[in-house]
């Protein structure tokens, strides 16, 4: 069944009407045809099945098909803290990081990072990126981008993450960094217990600073490595945040075995 992720509710009789865009997508993209189901991810995260009960030459109405299904299970908050990398590289980790259901994506100026006339910030691209990366993956997570802010910014963010999730009965937070030198720890150690939120701090090109590594140790976070091969940062990003969405997704069924 195909997937549409709806920007507004529907109205007390169950109905929506799509127009701009989201029509273009549906009719042009999905090739939705008149009397089609279609599974509707909600603004409030809930899955629900929908018909498409009217279609014009720019609007397509839904019409919600009865009961809707459980929400389905959400990561903990998770948020992607990305160096800014050159050239277009953001756009594509900024996609690849919500179709992952990254709950916020925060970039940064580190030490590193390569400031082109080019490359300035693209807030309202990298939206639009979100939008349609959640359209063709059907994510039910909300995915926020942020506009890039400095190096030491990105703890004072992370410091009100966490007061806000251990206002939560049990609620433990877990912060690493991606690194390729000195002592680092396996992902899975950082994340014992509850986890409420989660964050994966990824470098440039040339990845993260010894300052910058020192600076991100004192302040709680834990490097990991995703092995030998030096990877793009594009690359890292992906591979980081598919270690980290397996670690949160299956952590209830791990059961510790001893062998012999």
């Amino acid at each position: 069944m195909k997937q549409f992720v709806a920007a507004s509710e529907p109205d007390k009789n169950g109905r929506l009407k799509i127009g701009g865009k989201e029509f273009h997508y549906l009719v042009h993209v999905r090739r939705v045809k008149l009397g089609e189901s279609l599974n509707i991810v909600l603004p409030s995260g809930e899955n629900a099945c929908a018909n498409v009960c009217a279609l014009s030459g720019d609007c397509v109405e839904l019409i919600l098909s009865g009961k809707k299904e459980e929400k389905s299970e959400a990561l903990p908050k998770t948020i992607l803290f990305q160096a800014l990398p050159k050239d277009v590289k953001m756009d594509l980790i900024v996609r690849q990081a919500t179709e992952c259901g990254v709950s916020q994506i925060v970039p940064f100026k580190g030490e590193r990072s390569i400031e082109r006339s080019k490359t300035e910030p693209r807030l309202e691209r990298w939206r639009r990126i979100v939008k349609e990366a959640r359209q063709q993956s059907g994510s039910n997570s909300e995915t926020l981008v942020f506009a890039p802010v400095a190096f030491n910014e990105i703890f004072s963010l992370w410091n009100k993450i966490q007061a806000d999730a251990l206002d939560k009965a049990g609620g433990v937070t877990a912060g690493v960094f991606l690194h390729t030198q000195g002592d680092c720890v396996p992902f899975h150690f950082a994340f014992n217990g509850v986890i409420n939120a989660a964050a994966l701090a990824v470098g440039p090109e040339g990845g993260f600073s010894a300052a910058e590594a020192e600076i991100f140790s004192k302040e709680g976070f834990l490097p990991v490595s995703l092995g030998q091969n030096v990877l793009r940062t594009e690359s890292a990003a992906l591979a980081g945040l598919a270690v980290l969405r397996i670690l949160l997704l299956e952590r209830s069924s791990w059961k510790n075995t001893v062998n012999g």
